[in-house]
């Protein structure tokens, strides 16, 4: 009987297995109606410290943090993309750091009803476009004005505002910097055309999520005077001090925090479906052999 047993367990525990995976290679739905920008345009420098004296602001990490946009219902995300060789890189050895924003709404849409639609209809993916460039417009130029952001022209501010639109997010479509042209345009069109070093994602990945209840009810209105030092990009191991207790300098990196986007959290619920499912099918397969 063990031995009948056990291909049985096998193939549950290979479901289990498979099941887990599959989830935690996830595809990040906010993505299609958030905007992404990271600054790694050189001598673009920021103090992320200055942050931590500003009112309304959630610190999540050292290196994340988070607050309610001044203009619509969105949430902005400030966090820090390690680079190695001049490109972006999930974990591992970094050689500098560079700021990134996000901003995605607050109060989404439903993706069963507008998912599919954002993709195919101009006109809703217009309005979602022209949401985020008041938003980026607004944001950038009030970090830059707090000193979060040193170096960020209103030319470049202009190029991120033209570029981003609703989707322009996630590892494959976020804006990067490309200095052939001295713009800001999605990561995966400057990869896929040789432009630029960098690897391209199948999955987005599980991102870092941020319940609601961490984002402020009201914008950050007083700015504060940071007692810390600018952070300029430098090496890995100058980065590493100034963000030694942060739990990860990468968001997409495989420890990063998982927080949930619309406060829920999916990962235990993952398991628990790839547990049922991984004992159902020996269930099945028993019920099989005993006929």
């Amino acid at each position: 009987m063990a031995t009948r047993l056990t291909p049985i367990l096998l193939v549950a525990v290979l479901a289990m297995v498979v099941t887990i995976h599959s989830v935690y290679a996830c595809f990040d739905p906010m993505d299609l109606f958030s905007g992404e920008v990271v600054l790694n345009k050189p001598g673009i420098t920021y103090n992320l410290t200055v942050l931590d004296g500003t009112e309304n602001v959630t610190k999540i990490s050292d290196d994340l943090y988070v607050y309610r946009s001044h203009v619509g219902n969105f949430a902005v995300i400030i966090y820090l993309q390690g680079y190695k060789d001049g490109a972006p890189v999930l974990s591992g050895d970094v050689d500098e750091y560079y700021l990134g924003v996000r901003a995605e709404p607050l109060s989404p849409p439903s993706l069963d009803e507008v998912g599919d639609k954002l993709r195919e209809d101009d006109e809703v993916k217009e309005n979602f476009t022209k949401d985020l460039k008041k938003v980026f417009d607004y944001e950038l130029k009030w970090l830059r004005d707090l000193g979060v952001v040193m170096g960020l022209s209103d030319g470049d501010i202009a190029s991120i505002v033209s570029a981003v639109e609703a989707g322009s997010s996630g590892w494959n479509s976020r804006l990067v910097y490309y200095s052939g042209d001295g713009a800001w345009h999605e990561f995966a069109e400057l990869v896929s055309k040789g432009l630029i070093n960098g690897s391209l994602i199948r999955s987005h990945g599980c991102r870092w999520v941020i319940t609601k209840d961490m984002v402020p009810e009201t914008p950050p209105n007083i700015p504060a005077t940071s007692t810390g030092s600018t952070i300029t990009h430098g090496t890995g191991e100058e980065q590493a001090t100034t963000t030694s207790q942060g739990i990860v300098y990468d968001h997409r990196g495989k420890q990063a925090t998982t927080i949930p986007s619309q406060g829920i959290v999916y990962d235990h619920i993952a398991v628990a479906i790839a547990i049922a499912m991984g004992i159902a099918v020996a269930l099945i397969l028993v019920f099989l052999l005993k006929r």
